[in-house]
């Protein structure tokens, strides 16, 4: 696998990505624009999100929703958006020859949107309504639950979406302001994957982002990191399935055991075949469902086994795990265990890159938060130089009692019995 990367940088301060990839047709316009949920004040989180539901209400070349809507689907574009913590993202996908016009039509979008005033009451309820399908969706509320826990009431530890109150808080003017102040040349990030030439990239989206608003933007606060002890966010619901996220504070996307976290993960929870699947499933049979997520971003980061299990196994279930993560620390995984998960993160990374939208975010997320890109196969050989020894050291790194934490959704809210477990667990 060789994937070529070319950079340029506008006079602007936009920088263009063109990732060329050979075998197909298609091609990724993906736009990623340096805002999200860590940037927004209390009392208007949510506001990062509203704006990318209005970005789809009119631009000044199509006036309208059905007007910016049928611009895409006469190319018979796939198209979305989306919003992060450090970053919202705009994407289209479409055949090669229809290229230069989805990027004429996001630009337009991000260059000049509407904002109708009626139209931000119209899309307060609509983004209301998939507040209220997130929370009523336990397998999707628990990432949010999970963050909150670990990092509280600050901007890293806020719901990306807000909550109905914050949303309901958001008007026009904030809606504009919020725009003005990040939708600026140097905050974005322009890549093409696909069936591109990389000469005319840079071409197009000079022509295309011309005008512009530029200028530096500011950042967000740091996270601060003051967890001393377990901590403990249940939340009740009345569900069949007691849903639990339990693990540890995490480390940076650039720290240097990131890559020894990755492996760990895998072996504990990342295929059908690691520890925690075949002992929470196949031989207590307390889940249908188990994996073990590790998550990097600029700052800090995370690592969780997420599963739901049946609410009277929810104790047992969390006790087996913890049990898990208590052995990995003290046992050296064998060879073939860390190089079977090595061989099975590299196949799955491998896999997505086949996908032009897949190759595109890889290359932009890491400019956008970066500033910076390392190949496939850099990444590769970052994940084979993984030893035992270091996926043991990685262990006892995360997996220490004052980095302790469980979220959970289900009937039972006895925050004081559920941190009893954990202090049993990982006694001082």
């Amino acid at each position: 696998m060789s994937t070529m990367y070319t950079k340029r940088t506008l006079r602007n301060g936009l920088r263009v990505l063109s990732v060329p990839m050979k075998g197909t047709r298609a091609v990724t316009v993906l736009v990623l624009v340096k805002t999200g949920s860590k940037y927004e004040r209390k009392e208007i989180s949510g506001v990062s999100h509203f704006l990318e539901h209005m970005c789809f209400k009119g631009s000044a070349r199509f006036p309208t929703v059905r007007a910016l809507t049928e611009a895409f689907d006469r190319l018979g574009a796939e198209y979305n958006a989306f919003t992060g913590k450090e970053f919202t993202g705009f994407w289209v996908k479409v055949a090669s020859e229809n290229s230069k016009k989805a990027v004429r039509i996001v630009s337009d979008m991000l260059k000049h949107p509407r904002f109708p005033r009626g139209e931000v009451e119209r899309e307060r309820g609509v983004v209301l309504e998939e507040l209220n399908l997130y929370f009523d969706t336990p397998t999707r509320f628990l990432g949010d639950l999970w963050e909150k826990v670990l990092w509280g009431d600050q901007p890293a530890g806020r719901y990306i979406g807000g909550t109905p109150r914050t949303v309901r808080a958001i008007q026009h003017r904030d809606i504009v302001a919020h725009f003005r102040t990040y939708y600026r040349a140097p905050a974005m990030v322009v890549t093409l994957a696909g069936a591109i030439a990389s000469g005319e990239v840079a071409r197009i989206a000079r022509e295309s982002f011309r005008g512009i608003r530029d200028g530096m933007t500011p950042d967000y606060p740091a996270v601060r990191d003051s967890q001393r002890a377990p901590q403990v966010l249940a939340h009740k619901k009345k569900t069949d399935q007691t849903h639990i996220a339990v693990g540890f504070l995490g480390v940076s996307m650039t720290h240097p055991a990131r890559y020894a976290i990755d492996v760990l993960a895998t072996i504990l929870g990342g295929t059908m075949s690691s520890r925690l699947f075949l002992l929470i499933r196949d031989r207590l049979g307390l889940a249908y469902s188990i994996r073990t997520i590790a998550d990097f971003d600029t700052e800090t980061g995370s690592f969780a086994t997420i599963a739901g299990v049946r609410n009277a196994n929810a104790r047992e279930a969390i006790d087996a795990i913890l049990k898990e993560y208590r052995l990995i620390t003290k046992q050296l995984s064998d060879r073939a265990e860390v190089r079977k998960a090595q061989e099975a993160m590299i196949g799955k990374f491998s896999l997505g890159l086949e996908e032009t939208d897949e190759l595109a975010a890889y290359a932009a997320t890491q400019e956008i938060l970066l500033g910076r890109i390392q190949t496939p196969e850099e990444e590769i050989r970052a994940i084979r130089r993984v030893t035992p020894s270091a996926v043991r050291e990685a262990a006892r790194l995360l997996f220490r009692r004052e980095r302790l934490n469980l979220a959970l959704i289900g009937p039972d809210d006895r925050r004081d019995l559920w941190y009893r477990q954990l202090n049993r667990a990982f006694p001082s």
